[in-house]
């Protein structure tokens, strides 16, 4: 079995402990096996400048929301967030998807390795498929509380559902927003009726 061994000047093990003098060693997989001072022969050790530490979790993005970052008031509340979105409606798709692509590299390059994401629509399931990122997507189903229009909505957001790939590490997950509890959430009563989704 192939080992791998690599030490920082500080190693934070994700419990409150900062350790120093020690190394990391995984397997090819790089699953860690074990936690050991630094042997006094170095030459296999890969060492960086710096800190290592286990990787961050964002448990909660809207990727396809990306190409509107800075451009939409924050604190504002649901309703007028939600009119702020329906403004972008018209951003050119390419611009989107560019602007998704830009975001999974950033939280990769800034160290998150899992992503809880929230979504509407099926724009960031290419750039999903191929990220160096797992991602947990959580398809979000909005009706605004109309229930003639409950079953297509529910339609339409299966459809999301399935255009999201269990391969390459993305998970899915339907999700409706059950914020008012009432007999006119159609939505949610549709969702429920398919509980095999």
């Amino acid at each position: 079995m192939a080992f791998y061994k690599y030490s920082a000047d500080k190693i934070f093990d994700g419990k409150g402990g900062i350790l120093e003098n020690m190394c990391i060693v995984t397997d090819k997989n790089d699953t860690i096996l074990s936690v050991e001072p630094l042997p006094a022969t170095k030459d296999d050790i890969l060492f960086v400048k710096g800190w290592i530490c286990p990787g961050f979790v964002n448990t909660h993005c809207h990727l396809e929301l990306s190409h509107m970052k800075g451009k939409v008031d924050t604190g504002t509340g649901l309703l007028p967030f939600l009119m702020q979105v329906v403004g972008f409606r018209d951003i050119p798709i390419e611009n989107i998807l560019e602007a998704i692509q830009k975001a999974d590299t950033e939280m990769y390059k800034n160290g998150i390795v899992a992503v809880g994401d929230i979504s509407n629509k099926a724009d960031s399931s290419f750039t999903k498929n191929k990220s160096l990122l797992r991602y947990y997507t959580f398809v979000e189903m909005f009706d605004f509380l109309q229930p003639q229009l409950a079953q297509k909505t529910f339609d339409q957001y299966i459809e999301v559902y399935h255009t999201f790939s269990e391969n390459n590490k993305d998970k899915k997950k339907l999700c409706s927003p059950c914020t008012l509890h009432s007999e006119q959430t159609t939505l949610h009563f549709a969702e429920c009726c398919q509980s095999k989704w």
